[in-house]
């Protein structure tokens, strides 16, 4: 009897190991809505491969998923554009083919990346929440 109660536990714990021991690189649960952490206001420099100073740039990051750069380096001009978001990341699409490719960091209060401009030049990018 105490045999065949046992073989009937034995799947059990089977499953409770493998649900208790899934690799979990992030340690950090998942916003039910991580957009609600990033929208706002941001500040950052953007740098352009071969171009030595930094463009600082303002950024208002919508619910909508739409994104007004203002860049403070040409007279506050306005690119437009649209992102998109994962737990870990932002993409944003501008209107004009600038893509930046970027990796949140500290609770969502900053992010890093990669620029492809629009006539092909490279770059990083940093920013920080206001």
């Amino acid at each position: 009897m105490l045999m065949k109660t046992f073989k009937k536990i034995i799947p059990f714990f089977i499953l409770l190991l493998i649900s208790c021991s899934s690799n979990n690189d992030d340690p950090t649960p998942i916003p039910l809505d991580a957009k609600l952490f990033f929208m706002g206001n941001w500040h950052g420099q953007q740098q352009i491969d071969g171009v030595s100073n930094p463009y600082a740039f303002d950024l208002i990051i919508n619910a909508n998923n739409t994104v007004l750069n203002i860049d403070l380096a040409f007279n506050s001009t306005h690119f437009p554009g649209s992102y998109s978001y994962t737990k870990d990341s932002l993409k944003i699409n501008y209107d004009n083919g600038t893509k930046w490719k970027l990796k949140f960091s500290s609770n969502y209060t900053s992010c890093s990346g990669t620029v492809l401009g629009y006539e092909g030049a490279t770059g990083t990018v940093t920013m920080s929440k206001n």
